[in-house]
């Protein structure tokens, strides 16, 4: 992995424990947003709760990068190890 990479994870990661440790419900913001767009993308039965820092990290940047629709579905698949629900 790159630098910035690494770096982004590590923001992400800071980000994600600070927002949990504050937060007055189960969900962090930014699981709570990665949740959201699960559900747009066929993995609506993700408990996003379940899933590590790094793949929220991970999905949270592949859904605000250029890829397309299908792209972004396969490589969130790919992320949870698994295909969309149908």
């Amino acid at each position: 992995m790159s630098q910035k990479v690494i770096l982004i994870l590590i923001a992400f990661a800071v980000v994600v424990f600070v927002m949990k440790k504050y937060s007055t419900d189960d969900l962090t913001p930014l699981q709570r947003s990665v949740s959201t767009e699960l559900q747009n993308y066929g993995f609506a039965d993700v408990d996003v709760t379940t899933l590590s820092t790094d793949q929220i990290a991970e999905i949270s940047q592949l859904l605000h990068s250029n890829k397309g629709t299908a792209q972004i579905t396969g490589t969130i698949g790919a992320i949870l190890g698994r295909d969309p629900a149908n």
